[in-house]
């Protein structure tokens, strides 16, 4: 007998068939807001704080592990890379800088 998280896992696993369009559509549409938020938190923003509010958005750059930022870091080159296959425009100037 198959336990009911295999069955739920290999949902998960298999791709949406014919919502291909839609997800990409999903994350062309937030791909700006996604990347804005992953470089406030690298800057200390309070993960699930209001990141389009930045007047009063709180930034505290104890904020945060260096793991978590470092983790951040990663991720946006990765999301920047997906975004733009996706072909979601305007997304490049998130890009970070080259490190020496």
């Amino acid at each position: 007998m198959t336990q009911p998280v295999d069955i739920s896992t290999q949902y998960l696993l298999k791709e949406a068939q014919h919502f291909e369009d839609l997800v990409a559509q999903y994350f062309r549409c937030r791909a700006n807001d996604i990347l804005v938020a992953c470089k406030a938190y690298m800057e200390g923003a309070l993960v699930g704080s209001n990141i389009k509010d930045r007047v009063n958005n709180q930034v505290d750059q104890n904020s945060g592990s260096k793991e978590f930022k470092s983790a951040v870091v990663g991720m946006m080159n990765l999301l920047l890379t997906s975004f733009l296959r996706n072909g979601t425009p305007g997304c490049e100037v998130h890009r970070l800088p080259a490190e020496n």
